[in-house]
């Protein structure tokens, strides 16, 4: 379970929550994710986005490098307007991972992840106000268990 920030995924930098599940064998591990960007509102969009990944592993010491695959909606509006516009998202990249053990089965862990990403795009009126980078970061803390 992690909490963090996201950027270039929203008009603003949004809160991010996420929760995974993997196994380990010696320095390879493979996980699946979930994570949500809450919702952000910065000029006149509003943006959220939930998606779901895939990530396998190297890990050396308490560290470890990753591939992230990614895949979810974004939800897009104006401020004014009352409906969402779901689009697509796909992301991949790459992630750093520092775990440090507390106490038996449990560590803190904090990841890094750059991102490309697939570009989203906001109208209002036809008129384009906001475009999302094509690079994204996302840094989370928190805690994890090995079991």
């Amino acid at each position: 379970l992690g909490v963090g920030v996201g950027v270039g995924l929203s008009p603003a930098a949004a809160p991010v929550l996420s929760a995974g599940a993997g196994v380990r064998a010696g320095r390879w591990s493979v996980g699946a994710e979930g994570l949500t960007v809450l919702p952000v509102t910065s000029s006149d969009v509003r943006s959220s986005l939930v998606a779901g990944g895939f990530v396998p592993c190297f890990h050396v010491w308490k560290m470890a490098g990753c591939a992230v695959v990614l895949a979810g909606v974004r939800r897009t509006s104006a401020r004014e307007v009352q409906n969402d516009e779901p689009s697509f998202f796909f992301g991949a990249g790459l992630r750093a991972v520092l775990e440090v053990p507390i106490v038996g089965p449990l560590a803190l862990r904090a990841t890094g992840d750059l991102l490309g990403t697939m570009p989203a795009t906001a109208y209002i009126a036809n008129v384009q106000r906001w475009a999302s980078s094509p690079i994204g970061a996302i840094w989370t803390a928190g805690m994890t268990a090995q079991f």
